[in-house]
């Protein structure tokens, strides 16, 4: 199963869908900011999809939070500002500990992150404005593979984006 990561795209989504649409991926997690860019990424993708609101989704129905098993996969989504992760990923990884998941995918620092613990921790860095110098905006591709018997394989790729 390929899932493709998505997060604070500010209205500069169709980078990304064209991106996305080569991988031929299963899901899609958006992670907030513009939540009206996830639901376009969504329906132009035809796939299954969960999304969580973000710090700029002021005036949203969609969750903050959404935990959820995908292919085997306890997950926590969100975007992270209620976690302020841009000050470190402690409250975020002890949340996710408490809840028993496997991977917390979250948003909100336009930065990209890949901790690999107790608790994977993942941020596609932004689709439209990376904070970091070297950065260029991006997404993530993440891959559950299930192989009988055997505990699944997981596999992580920052996807840049040419723009």
């Amino acid at each position: 199963m390929k899932i493709a990561i998505v997060s604070d795209t500010h209205q500069q989504w169709e980078n990304v869908l064209a991106a996305i649409q080569t991988e031929n991926v299963d899901y899609l997690f958006f992670l907030g900011d513009l939540l009206s860019d996830g639901y376009a990424l969504g329906e132009n993708l035809a796939i299954p999809y969960q999304m969580v609101s973000g710090n700029c989704d002021i005036i949203s129905q969609a969750p903050e939070e959404v935990l959820f098993t995908l292919a085997g996969v306890k997950f926590l989504l969100c975007h992270g500002h209620r976690y302020q992760v841009k000050e470190g990923f402690n409250k975020l990884y002890y949340r996710g500990m408490e809840m028993g998941v496997d991977i917390i995918c979250f948003g909100h620092t336009h930065q990209s992150v890949y901790i690999e613990s107790e608790v994977i921790l993942i941020n596609p860095g932004s689709a439209s404005r990376p904070r970091s110098f070297d950065e260029k905006p991006s997404w993530g591709l993440l891959e559950i593979e299930e192989k009988e018997g055997k505990k699944k394989i997981i596999k992580y790729h920052k996807k840049d984006l040419l723009i």
